[in-house]
């Protein structure tokens, strides 16, 4: 959803690769023999290459526009004319369906015929969330082709993807893939190469990493493998090539693979770091509502966190009597996130859950939110409310409460502003929050 200009609230209560470039034309003469043979010779050596490995390949995929989702690991296996597909996203789901090597923007690698796995984060729909998907790939230029590695560039979005031949089943590969991710529970690394201090902050949901060293600063994404993880694009720290880390989940250390470079990092967590199966319970929300006259009160919510099923969200249960929200755990940060979500249907209208800001809002903008913080309590948990720091626009968006508001056909209908489906209480927004403590 497209985000709108920003709107105050009114609340009436409380607030080396190779390159073949497209040359051809309409014009068959564009080409002379020569260039057309060449092309053709590439197109089926490189076929050749991607028969030739007997378990398949694993593929580093990134998705989105500068990979803004980060790299999944996929697995493909090749024959005359089908592929067979594999991946962490879709867990134990195996789809084959036929391929072809073609010559547009030089030579391309095409899934032209609908995989489930091959064409799943491109698809939309409610998994990918977006109506075109999350701007995934499947149509690949040839970058270059060798039975140890073949190099892609993404039609779409320009990324580029490589593949390596499977030493194992592309099943047993995926598991260990999947055992990494799980278990990779970090939000910072730090160590030392050569002398020179090395930092590094992890974004898990989003799959980046930020790298600081020699004062300079580089984010990229990476993708996990059977080991640990790989980074999009190699880096340079201390003349030595950083780019491929097997994780020990046992002592939280990352260690350099790439050869000649002993680098060995350690993982680290923040004070405010907790669980995800922790949050399970029963909790009392305090906060304060300031009156017409000034005057304040201070408040009291009884709510309710069930986990999901899915393993990376609660339900949210008393913050209304007419409806439930979501909220989503962010394993990076180990805090449980309340962003801006639709929450019912009424009287034809979407109504919507939406932060807000000082008393100003984007509607829909699904960034915006506000996250718990921990007390570092075991026994007795107390979080506080901040922003999540979600970005409008590229800018910081700093919530502090929440309001109703409404949608009608895709259009904004205005702030909810009825009893039937307010917050606990007949509130129609909530702020100024002192904390969430378990009961």
């Amino acid at each position: 959803m497209k985000l709108k200009k920003i709107f105050s609230l009114f609340v009436a209560f409380a607030l080396p690769a190779v390159l073949f470039t497209s040359c051809l034309s309409d014009d068959d003469e564009v080409f002379d023999q020569n260039s057309s043979n060449r092309l053709t010779e590439y197109l089926n050596n490189a076929k050749s290459v991607l028969r030739s490995a007997p378990n398949g390949w694993v593929m580093d995929y990134y998705v989105g526009d500068d990979q803004v989702y980060g790299g999944y690991a996929y697995t493909v296996k090749f024959d005359s004319l089908t592929c067979t597909a594999m991946s962490e996203v879709t867990d134990t789901l195996v789809s084959t369906s036929y391929y072809k090597m073609t010559t547009d923007e030089g030579a391309v690698l095409t899934f032209d015929t609908y995989n489930q796995v091959l064409h799943q984060l491109a698809t939309p729909g409610p998994t990918t969330g977006s109506y075109e998907g999350m701007h995934a790939d499947f149509e690949f230029v040839i970058l270059s082709a060798t039975p140890q590695l073949v190099v892609l560039k993404g039609k779409k979005t320009g990324n580029i993807m490589t593949m390596r031949p499977l030493e194992t089943s592309a099943k047993d590969y995926l598991d260990k893939v999947k055992m990494q991710s799980d278990s990779m529970i970090i939000s910072s690394l730090s160590g030392q190469l050569d002398g020179a201090e090395v930092n590094a902050n992890i974004d898990i949901q989003n799959r980046s990493i930020e790298v600081m060293a020699n004062g300079d600063t580089t984010t990229c994404a990476y993708a996990y493998t059977d080991k640990g993880f790989r980074l999009y694009k190699d880096l340079t720290i201390a003349d030595k090539t950083v780019s491929e880390f097997s994780y020990d989940f046992s002592t939280k250390k990352a260690t350099c693979t790439n050869s000649g470079t002993s680098l060995v990092m350690d993982g680290h967590l923040p004070a405010t770091y907790q669980y995800f199966d922790k949050f399970a319970g029963d909790y009392v929300l305090k906060f304060v509502s300031e009156k017409r006259d000034g005057s304040k009160d201070t408040l009291s919510m009884d709510l309710q966190l069930v986990p999901n099923a899915d393993g990376a969200s609660y339900t949210l249960k008393g913050l209304s009597p007419a409806f439930d929200a979501t909220m989503t755990y962010n394993k990076s940060k180990g805090s449980l996130e309340l962003n801006t979500q639709k929450v019912a249907d009424v009287n034809g209208q979407e109504l919507w859950l939406n932060a807000f800001s000082g008393g100003s809002l984007y509607p829909g903008a699904t960034a915006t939110g506000m996250m718990t913080l921990w007390n570092g309590d075991n026994e007795h948990p107390v979080y506080t409310l901040v922003s999540n720091g979600g970005l409008v626009n590229g800018e910081e968006f700093v919530s502090d409460g929440y309001c109703l508001w409404l949608f009608e056909n895709g259009e904004q209908a205005g702030q909810y502003t009825s009893s039937e489906y307010a917050f606990t209480g007949g509130l129609l927004a909530i702020s100024n929050f002192i904390s969430l403590t378990k009961k």
